[in-house]
């Protein structure tokens, strides 16, 4: 049986996480000791052929754009930190704090990509939907495991206003639960 039955019950289960992760120094440390240890010397995104089949990319130009359109998404993004805290980083650290780990990507009227991070209680489902759409994330009831949209809610307000994304547009990482189940817990 899950350890939750509905939103509330996550959240009730977020809040300790949140305290101590973000307010006692044994539990903040703890985190960036993990955190530390998950990155180490950081990450390299490098584009690459498959070994063996090198012959099979027509020029090698090609890599080289390829490593450019992801060096560029990530540089936009702060994926290693910048103005604000990296996104690597945030995604190693939610999932312990929160059970879950949230993206959602939308492209801009110039036509690039970016990732936004989403407070799992954006995630949350759409008013008057059925159990198909538990946690705001709409699955067959024939597969649990194979989510094909998300339903979010503004940040702010008690607005239960919201979109719906394909579930090409989200990256969504959980963590402490089975795979059928919608939601991770911290």
């Amino acid at each position: 049986w899950p350890n939750y039955l509905n939103e509330i019950d996550v959240q009730v289960a977020r809040m300790p996480s949140r305290l101590v992760t973000s307010r006692n120094p044994y539990g903040i440390g703890i985190l960036q000791a993990w955190c530390s240890y998950m990155i180490g010397e950081g990450f390299v995104r490098t584009v690459q052929a498959q070994p063996g089949k090198e012959h099979l990319i027509p020029h090698k130009c090609l890599i080289h754009k390829l490593q450019g359109v992801i060096d560029d998404f990530a540089d936009r993004n702060d994926f290693d930190g910048g103005e604000r805290p990296g996104l690597v980083e945030e995604f190693i650290k939610r999932p312990e704090i929160d059970g879950a780990a949230i993206l959602c990507l939308h492209e801009d009227d110039a036509g690039l990509t970016w990732a936004n991070t989403i407070e799992p209680e954006q995630l949350t489902a759409p008013p008057g939907s059925d159990l198909d759409y538990l946690f705001g994330i709409y699955t067959p009831r024939d597969n649990p495991q194979q989510p094909e949209k998300y339903w979010l809610k503004p940040l702010r307000g008690e607005s239960q206003e919201g979109s719906e994304y394909d579930a090409e547009q989200i990256v969504y990482f959980k963590t402490n639960v089975m795979r059928q189940m919608k939601v991770g817990f911290p």
